[in-house]
């Protein structure tokens, strides 16, 4: 049943191909399939399962992910959900199921803030010492200032001043402004327009509109 998310599972293994089903019969052989897989997992030792950028999830996902929350409750295992508040308005499907889990005490919800200053100088501590920048005096300070404890921007900008410290000098250039703009400056010049263009489109974005306003 799970080669049918997982092709190569019948190729390596060699399965026989299973009789068709009614469509809601054939998704419930999926939904127990993986949560028995899980099961399986977790016998050894506690299970850790992440499933990334859920404001992407369709409604057959999340019928998913609470069809496999039921299931692993009262056993080894960890069901890790993430995704970004301001994807997921409030009609969104995955705020209800999380209110749904919530209520009965099968699931929690951590908001994450931004890093403080002193979780930023902490990950440059615990930081590689080839994902910094040649120069790092006031290196905490200023990334903090600069991102505001914003992971993404953290991460941008240790990008673009690693970049810019390996060809000019040990001078930290620019701030996020610099870094935007450096990044933007390598795109090709359709997809620069096409950036422009959605810029404008701000919180309304769409693909489509940004096609029909660029003429693509």
């Amino acid at each position: 049943a799970l080669a049918s998310l997982i092709p190569s599972l019948a190729a390596e293994k060699k399965l026989p191909a299973l009789p068709p089903l009614e469509p809601d019969r054939e998704r419930v052989r999926l939904f127990d399939a993986v949560a028995a897989c899980l099961e399986a997992l977790c016998g050894p030792r506690p299970l850790l399962f992440i499933l990334e950028d859920l404001h992407w999830a369709g409604e057959a996902t999340l019928d998913l992910l609470e069809f496999l929350t039921r299931r692993a409750a009262g056993r080894p295992i960890l069901l890790l959900g993430t995704y970004r508040d301001e994807e997921t308005p409030r009609a969104h499907p995955l705020r209800s199921l999380r209110r749904n889990l919530q209520s009965e005490s099968l699931s929690d919800h951590i908001a994450l803030g931004r890093l403080s200053a002193a979780a930023v100088q902490c990950l440059l501590e615990q930081a590689p010492p080839g994902l910094l920048p040649t120069s790092q005096a006031g290196l905490s300070a200023r990334l903090f200032a600069e991102s505001e404890g914003h992971p993404l921007m953290i991460d941008q900008l240790l990008d673009h001043w690693r970049q810019t410290g390996e060809t000019n000098g040990p001078a930290l250039s620019g701030g996020l402004r610099a870094a935007i703009l450096s990044r933007l400056a390598r795109l090709p010049e359709e997809s620069r327009a096409y950036a422009e263009v959605a810029a404008l489109l701000g919180p309304a974005f769409d693909a489509e509109a940004v096609r029909e306003v660029g003429g693509w």
